[in-house]
C-alpha cells in the first residue's frame, strides 16, 4: 500500500530533526576543537622552517628542525624563553649557505642572532630593523653583499653589531648613530665607501669601533674623536 500523507510528514519531520541534531553536534565539535588548539600555528617555527628551506646545509645540521612539533624550543641551535618564544639563534660555523629571508624580521622576541662563520649570501633584509628586542646581531665572516640597511638604526636595544668579513658595499648609514645602547660596532673588512658618519659620536656607550679594511674617505669626525678623549671609546 502507498504510504499515507501522515506517514510521509512524520518521516520528513524526523529527518529534519535528525539533520538539525547532526549540524548541532558538528558545531559543538568544531567549537571544542577550536578551544583545544592554540590561537596560532606557531609562526616562529614556521618562519625558521621557511629559512631552513632556503639554506644549503650539512646533511644533519638542522635534522632536529621538525615542523610537526608544538614549538621549535627543542630544536638544536634554538633557545626559547619561559613562554616558548624564540630568543636565540646560535648557528655559528655550521656550514650554512644561502640567503636570509625577510620573514626573520617577524620574530619579535628574538634577542640574539648569531649566524657568523657560514656561507650566507645575498643582502641583509631591511626587515631585521623590526627586531626591537635584538641585543646582538652577529653576521660576521659570511658572503653577504649589498648595503647595510638603514633600518638597523631603529633597534634601540642593540649592544653588538658585527658585520665584518663580508662583501658589504655603500656607505655607513647615519641612522646607526641612533643606537644609543651600542657597545661594539664591527664593520671592518668589507667594501664600504664614503665618509664616516659624525652621528656615530652620539653613541656614548660605544667601547669599540672597527672600520678598517674598507674604502672609507674623508676624516675621522670630531664627534667620534671626542668619545676617545672622554675615555668611553677604547678601540678605534
Amino acid at each position: 500500500l502507498p504510504p499515507s500523507s501522515s506517514s510521509i510528514n512524520y518521516f520528513s519531520d524526523f529527518l529534519s530533526a535528525a539533520m538539525r541534531s547532526l549540524f548541532a553536534a558538528a558545531a559543538l565539535l568544531a567549537g571544542l576543537l577550536a578551544l583545544a588548539m592554540p590561537a596560532d600555528c606557531n609562526p616562529e617555527g614556521d618562519i625558521l622552517y621557511m629559512q631552513r628551506a632556503e639554506w644549503q646545509q650539512p646533511m644533519t645540521a638542522l635534522e632536529s628542525w621538525d615542523p610537526t612539533l608544538v614549538n621549535p624550543c627543542t630544536w638544536e641551535y634554538v633557545t626559547c624563553d619561559n613562554e616558548s618564544h624564540v630568543i636565540r639563534l646560535d648557528l655559528r660555523n655550521v656550514g650554512m649557505s644561502g640567503p636570509l629571508i625577510p620573514e626573520l624580521g617577524d620574530m619579535e622576541k628574538l634577542q640574539f642572532m648569531e649566524l657568523f662563520g657560514n656561507g650566507l649570501n645575498g643582502s641583509i633584509p631591511t626587515t631585521l630593523g623590526k627586531l626591537s628586542n635584538l641585543i646582538s646581531l652577529d653576521l660576521q665572516d659570511n658572503l653577504l653583499s649589498g648595503t647595510i640597511p638603514a633600518s638597523l638604526g631603529a633597534i634601540n636595544r642593540l649592544k653588538n653589531i658585527r658585520l665584518h668579513g663580508n662583501n658589504l658595499t655603500g656607505s655607513i648609514p647615519s641612522s646607526l648613530g641612533n643606537l644609543t645602547n651600542l657597545m661594539n660596532m664591527e664593520l671592518q673588512n668589507n667594501l664600504l665607501s664614503g665618509p664616516i658618519p659624525a652621528s656615530l659620536g652620539n653613541i656614548k656607550t660605544l667601547r669599540s669601533l672597527h672600520l678598517n679594511g674598507n674604502m672609507l674617505t674623508g676624516t675621522v669626525p670630531q664627534e667620534i674623536l671626542s668619545l676617545v678623549r672622554d675615555g668611553s671609546l677604547s678601540e678605534l
